[in-house]
């Protein structure tokens, strides 16, 4: 098979030489450190993986792996100690994440040759799950912010566009998650189909119901948020000037910088 190659890299990838590339039985030769995988990659079924590109680094993935089960274990050891047993139980969706994702990072370390994402099936069916648990948790998250952005903003003016069409939004925004979750299970579906480019659609899937999920999830976000900007900048200019005006506009403009910082977090972590 003729060495894979994906614009805008060559032949192999950026971290590859394509070997006797004008010959049918042309492969790849990997810089040191780098190597061909399976995991993810469904452009080569596994018997062409010679001719496939070398963007896999052991060591770099490894030590991935250790960071994020490092960070799942320090998570779920802070819960523990910083909250009691009825809030751990209200928060049981977010326990649940945080020890899927330390069993799937333990079980990657201690497995790094064979627990490989779209191979091994048990592996790539937890990563699903794992992704349904997360989109669940952001839409918790969206409408707690959707809420309290309502709030201040009905304040202000309840005939702005984002109040009127609230309840449209949420459904919205309800229904892509359902099919973000949903689309997870294309991950593990990836693992136990017999064509590996059948994977790779079903992955393409996955990624696309990704895109429209995080896009209008950032973009309501962003919009809400920049409104609500607006109107406190709006009063702080134009609330009259008195000893309980003063101390109200003192705690606006003490606020301003955070809630700008909650925009661009937000709008990093969604569109991440």
């Amino acid at each position: 098979m003729p060495c894979v190659e994906l614009f805008p890299a060559p032949a192999c990838g950026w971290n590859g030489e394509c070997i006797n590339a004008s010959l049918p039985s042309s492969f790849c030769k990997c810089d040191e450190g780098f190597e061909q995988s399976l995991e993810w990659n469904f452009f080569v079924e596994e018997d062409e993986l010679s001719s496939s590109l070398c963007m896999f680094h052991t060591d770099v993935v490894y030590g991935v792996w250790i960071s994020a089960t490092s960070g799942f274990i320090f998570c779920a050891l802070l819960s523990a100690f910083l909250l009691d047993w009825e809030e751990i139980k209200r928060q049981k969706r977010i326990m649940m994440f945080l020890g899927l994702g330390m069993a799937e990072g333990l079980y990657r370390v201690l497995r790094p040759e064979s627990a490989l994402l779209g191979v091994d099936l048990a592996f790539t069916f937890v990563m699903s799950i794992i992704f349904f648990l997360f989109a669940y948790i952001l839409h918790e998250f969206f409408h707690l912010n959707v809420d309290y952005i309502k709030g201040k903003l009905a304040i202000v003016d309840s005939r702005r566009w984002f109040i009127r069409n609230l309840d449209k939004i949420r459904r919205v925004n309800l229904i892509l998650t359902l099919c973000f979750g949903g689309s997870a299970q294309l991950i593990w579906a990836a693992a136990i189909v017999e064509k590996r480019k059948t994977g790779k659609m079903l992955i393409q899937s996955f990624m696309a119901f990704c895109i429209c999920y995080f896009l209008f999830t950032t973009v309501t976000l962003y919009f809400a948020l920049t409104d609500l900007l607006t109107d406190m900048r709006f009063m702080v200019a134009h609330v009259q000037t008195n000893s309980e005006s003063h101390h109200l506009k003192q705690r606006i403009n003490d606020q301003l910088p955070l809630v700008w910082r909650l925009r661009a977090f937000s709008t990093a972590i969604f569109s991440f």
